[in-house]
């Protein structure tokens, strides 16, 4: 499995290097991150178990350099997610969109794909 992938800072692929999925009272928690050569970001969300179609990530959330960016849903290129496969311990997916700081800077990801065991 390629673990979670996500574009858009830098537009260059940052591979969390850190990843997990854990199946706790029926939701999958996933969480990734990367620290490595300059990188400092951190990837989370849920999803409940079996759940699968459009927009059903929940508590999304990017953590980059101090600053957290949530979905933002304004109208334009608004965050969006599709989970694919989410049964018999394996999650699939991908998300995208403008993500935004509570201070309202934005930020643009693409081709974010989740693909993991739990």
């Amino acid at each position: 499995r390629d673990p979670l992938w996500s574009r858009g800072l830098g537009d260059v692929y940052k591979r969390q290097i850190a990843n997990s999925a854990v199946l706790n009272s029926g939701v999958v928690f996933v969480s990734g991150n990367n620290t490595e050569q300059g990188a400092n970001y951190f990837i989370e969300f849920e999803v409940p178990e079996g759940t699968t179609g459009v927009d059903v990530m929940q508590n999304f959330k990017l953590t980059l350099n101090g600053g957290e960016y949530f979905p933002n849903m304004d109208g334009f290129d608004d965050f969006t997610n599709t989970i694919t496969v989410n049964s018999n311990g394996v999650i699939q997916g991908t998300f995208g969109g403008i993500v935004t700081r509570l201070d309202g800077a934005d930020l643009s990801l693409s081709q974010g794909i989740c693909d993991l065991e739990y």
